[in-house]
C-alpha cells in the first residue's frame, strides 16, 4: 500500500523518494496536498471561431441534396451567412459567436419575412497536440466542410450586401 503511495506522489510530484521515513512521508504528503490545492485544473478547450469563411453542412460531403448547409464569415464575433439546401433558396442570417454556441438571426429569402433567433451549440472536435494548439470546432448537428464553393460565396456575398 505504501509502495503504491510513494509511487503517486512521485508520479505527481516527479520527484524520486529512494528510502522514504515517516518524516518524509508527512512532508511529502504536505507538499503533495499544496501542489494539489494550488494546481489549476485543466479545462476543457472552449471551443472558438476565428475570424473567417466556414462552410458546414448536415451531410459531410457538399452539395448534397435534401441537406442543410451554412456558409458564414466571423469578423470580431460578429457573424453573417446564409442557410440554405443545394438547388433551392437560401435565407441570410447575422448573429454572434460565444464560447458555446451561435446566436443567430434568420431572415427568409421572402420580402417582409420577419426575423427568427436560432442557437446552434459549438464543440471542440478532435483534440490536437501540443500546449497552444486549437481544436476545430464543430457545429452540433453540422459537419466542417473544407472549402466554400463559387456558389456558397456567391450567397454569402448576397446575404452580407443585404444590410440585415
Amino acid at each position: 500500500m505504501l509502495k503504491i503511495f510513494f509511487k503517486t506522489i512521485r508520479d505527481f510530484c516527479q520527484v524520486q523518494i529512494p528510502n522514504p521515513s515517516r518524516k518524509i512521508v508527512s512532508g511529502t504528503l504536505a507538499t503533495a496536498v499544496v501542489a494539489a490545492t494550488n494546481a489549476t485544473p485543466m479545462m476543457a478547450a472552449e471551443p472558438s471561431l476565428k475570424d473567417g469563411i466556414y462552410l458546414y453542412g448536415q451531410s459531410p460531403t457538399a452539395e448534397t441534396l435534401g441537406s442543410e448547409y451554412l456558409v458564414f464569415e466571423v469578423k470580431g464575433g460578429d457573424i453573417e451567412g446564409a442557410f440554405y439546401m443545394p438547388s433551392s433558396e437560401f435565407a441570410c442570417f447575422t448573429g454572434n459567436a460565444t464560447p458555446q454556441n451561435l446566436s443567430l438571426s434568420i431572415v427568409g429569402p421572402y420580402e417582409g419575412e420577419e426575423a427568427s433567433s436560432y442557437e446552434i451549440a459549438l464543440s471542440v472536435q478532435d483534440s490536437v497536440a501540443g500546449a497552444n494548439a486549437t481544436a476545430p470546432v464543430g457545429l452540433e448537428g453540422y459537419h466542417r466542410l473544407d472549402t466554400p464553393s463559387e456558389n456558397d460565396l456567391r450567397m454569402l456575398a448576397a446575404c452580407k450586401n443585404a444590410n440585415l
